[in-house]
Parts: structure tokens; C-alpha cells; sequence
């Protein structure tokens, strides 16, 4: 569980802080590393279901690298060190806000609201991330903002994304015949074996294969994770911040639908029932210590807490160890990470969006009437050719049509009668 959750932790600061934020993704890494300790700790401490395993929220990590993107976008001329803090202090500002919302939500028993918001949209959601998840991944093989399809089918692209695409089919389509827990470490100690085997074959040194992009590469001396200080913060441009509100006003929605619905995914999988309330109050306080340092928030994880009932899981000891992992590799797993193929990194996003795809355009089609099924994929097709808030709006728009025209449909009659039917009785 612990590596997982790293490897994940790992593979989302890759997309996050790509393209001209590379040169600190170590940095970003350290970011979210820092994020799951906070949320392990909080979540697995606090939560009304013992044995819960919670992780960064990865239905919100193609959001705030679709952020990064336009921010580094709207600030063409600024140092590197202004564009990375107006990032940093991005992120913050938007944990405290999801906090407050969590807090809201939780004091006024709000909790089931989600329901209230059609199905199809909330599919449309979900597969619109995988979606901007699929496009960050990329973007992170390329190392450009706003790449051309000739530069994924380049030498050094192709040595990361072919190999990334081929362990995340396998993480996805193994575990679905093979349901043994230790499935998934196994495939990933594999694939890092086969690599560091090929590399022995072909006589590339370990530099060289740095060097060529092939490994996350070395750590600056300062490590992983720094505090930023509140005089760094005031540097960040916070105009450039606000313009980001739309965006980020998407982001508060998904993230809310999907702490819901994985909720609901974790009462299935522990067969019990959770409170809702509460753990929207304790989501918040994650996402506020998180935030304080700058870190993104998370909450629990349905695929996460399968694997964790398939071991047997009964305490919040799972929850601690995940977290004191975590908090090891921050402090001094800077030299392991240095040596992590970059492959599996990329195969991690794609992996995720593999399981979105799955459950909202594939099994969708045997779930839902075909107009339903069809705001699934007008809000895909948007995401994809537009943009994710424009994609909001118009699933809303077009599921509020779809509705009033179905219920137009229906007759305002009852029951029909006559008197040579029904007779009065006095």
C-alpha cells in the first residue's frame, strides 16, 4: 500500500510540474509526498471507518495541471522562481477553499446532496479528468506546454510513453484475472526489473539513461520539500491566481462529487455504512493542514480500500504505515527517486485514466439509456476540443434539457373514469 501510494504520489508530481515547470519537479514531488502524509495521518485518524486507506485525490491532478499549464501560459516574461510560487500559492489557496467547502457541506449535513446531480454528468465529470489526465501525461513525456504530435513520436518520447502505455494495459488488465494482493507491487517491481535488465543488455549507464530522460533524474541539494516562507509567497502574481477561479470553481465540483462517490464505493467494499457528514469534516481538515504547506488534498480511495480488505485490514494501522512510508521517502528517498524509470511514472496517469475510460464511456454504454449516454460523450468531446469548465456547462445545460423533455412526455392524467364506472354512494 505504502508503495503505491508513493508511486502515485511520484507519477502525479510528474504531471503537475511539467513542461516549463520541470526543473522543479522534484520540488513538486515533494509536494505531494508531503500531501499524502497529511491526508494519511488525518483521514486514518479521524474517519468513522477504521480501517480506511486514503490517498490525493486524483480525479483533481488533471485540474491543477491543466492550472500549472495556464498560468506558466500568462506569464510568459516572469522568472521561473515567480511562476513556480504563483503555482505553489494556487494550489494552497484552492485546498483552503475545498476545506471550507468540505466544512460546509459536513456542518449542514449536506452530504447527499451529490445525488441531486444527474448521473450522466457526474460520468461526464469523471471522463472529462481522464480526459486532461491523458493529455498531462503526455505533455509530461514531451516537456512542452503545448507539444505537436510530431514531438511524441520522437526517439526519447517514444522510449517513455510506448513502455508507460504498456504497464499501465498491464496494471489494468492483469489485476481483473489475478485478484492476489500483491498483483500490483509485483507488476511494479517487474517492470523496474525489465528495465534496469534492458539497460544492462544494451550497456547504457545508469547516467546515460538519466541523461537521455529515461530516469526521474538527480535531486538539488535541497531536497524534496521545502516550506515556502511567507515573503516567497508574496511573489507569487495574484492576479494571475484569481484568473484561475473558473477553473478552479470546476475543480471544487469534481472534488466533492468524487469524495462521494468513493465513499459510497467504500461502504461497499467494507459492507457498512459511513457518516457521510463526518467524513466530509475530516476531508476538510486534510485539505487545510495540507494546504497550509502548500500541498493538494485527497481523501479515501474505493480502489485502495479493496485492496486493503483483500489483506485484511481491520485498524488504522494500514493507514499510519502508508503514511510513515510516505514520510520516510520525503526525508531521504531522494536517492531511490533518482533512479525511478520515467516509464512508470507516465503509466500511473494512464493507468487511472484506463479505469475511467472503462467505467464511464465503456460500461456506461450497457448502464445508460442512449441520451444519457450521449451527455457522457458530448461532455468528453468538449473537454477535449474546448475545455473542461466549458464542458461543465454544457453537460448541466444538456442534462437540464433532457430532463424537461422527458418529463413533457409524460400525461398529467392519472386515471380516467366514468360515471357508469364509478357510482357515488350516499
Amino acid at each position: 500500500m505504502g508503495l503505491l501510494t508513493v508511486t502515485s504520489a511520484v507519477s502525479f508530481g510528474t504531471v503537475i510540474f511539467s513542461g516549463d515547470l520541470a526543473p522543479a519537479l522534484p520540488f513538486g514531488i515533494g509536494l505531494l509526498l508531503f500531501s499524502s502524509v497529511v491526508i494519511s495521518v488525518v483521514i486514518t485518524s479521524f474517519s468513522s471507518y477504521p480501517a480506511i486507506v486514503a490517498t490525493i485525490a486524483e480525479s483533481t491532478v488533471p485540474i491543477f495541471s491543466l492550472v500549472a499549464r495556464q498560468i506558466v501560459e500568462l506569464m510568459p516574461n516572469a522568472p521561473f522562481e515567480q511562476k513556480l510560487l504563483t503555482v505553489v500559492v494556487t494550489i494552497a489557496l484552492n485546498s483552503v477553499i475545498v476545506s471550507g467547502i468540505f466544512f460546509a457541506l459536513g456542518f449542514f449535513k449536506l452530504g447527499s446532496f451529490v445525488r441531486f446531480i444527474p448521473y450522466p454528468v457526474v460520468g461526464g465529470f469523471l471522463a472529462g479528468t481522464g480526459v486532461l489526465l491523458l493529455t498531462a501525461a503526455f505533455q509530461s513525456v514531451s516537456g512542452l506546454s503545448s507539444p505537436s504530435i510530431a514531438a511524441f513520436f520522437q526517439l526519447n518520447a517514444l522510449l517513455q510513453w510506448v513502455p508507460g502505455l504498456i504497464f499501465a494495459a498491464v496494471m489494468f488488465l492483469v489485476p481483473q484475472r489475478i485478484t492476489h494482493v500483491a498483483v500490483y507491487p509485483s507488476i511494479l517491481a517487474i517492470a523496474v526489473a525489465l528495465f534496469y535488465v534492458g539497460l544492462a543488455l544494451t550497456g547504457t549507464p545508469i547516467a546515460e539513461a538519466s541523461a537521455q530522460g529515461l530516469l526521474l533524474g538527480s535531486v538539488p541539494s535541497g531536497g524534496l520539500y521545502q516550506f515556502a516562507t511567507l515573503s516567497a509567497i508574496a511573489q507569487a502574481d495574484w492576479s494571475v491566481v484569481l484568473q484561475q477561479a473558473p477553473t478552479l470553481a470546476a475543480l471544487w465540483l469534481v472534488a466533492t462529487i468524487a469524495l462521494l462517490l468513493h465513499g459510497n464505493g467504500v461502504e461497499l467494499i467494507a459492507t457498512r455504512d459511513l457518516d457521510f457528514n463526518r467524513e466530509l469534516k475530516v476531508a476538510s481538515l486534510a485539505w487545510l493542514l495540507s494546504g497550509t504547506g502548500g500541498g493538494v488534498g485527497g481523501f479515501a480511495s474505493a480502489g485502495e480500500n479493496a485492496l486493503a480488505n483483500q489483506l485484511g485490514t481491520t485498524g488504522r494501522l494500514t493507514g499510519w504505515i502508508v503514511a510513515a512510508i510516505c514520510l520516510a521517502m520525503l526525508l531521504g528517498g531522494a536517492p531511490i527517486l533518482s533512479l525511478f524509470p520515467k516509464f512508470i511514472l507516465i503509466g500511473m496517469p494512464l493507468l487511472v485514466t484506463l479505469e475511467f475510460f472503462n467505467e464511464w464511456l465503456y460500461e456506461a454504454w450497457f448502464k445508460f439509456s442512449r441520451s444519457d449516454y450521449a451527455i457522457i460523450i458530448l461532455i468528453v468531446l468538449v473537454t477535449a476540443t474546448v475545455g473542461f469548465l466549458q464542458a461543465i456547462g454544457v453537460g448541466l445545460l444538456a442534462a437540464i434539457v433532457l430532463f424537461v423533455v422527458n418529463y413533457s412526455r409524460l400525461t398529467v392524467v392519472r386515471r380516467i373514469s366514468t360515471g357508469t364506472i364509478t357510482t357515488a354512494t350516499f
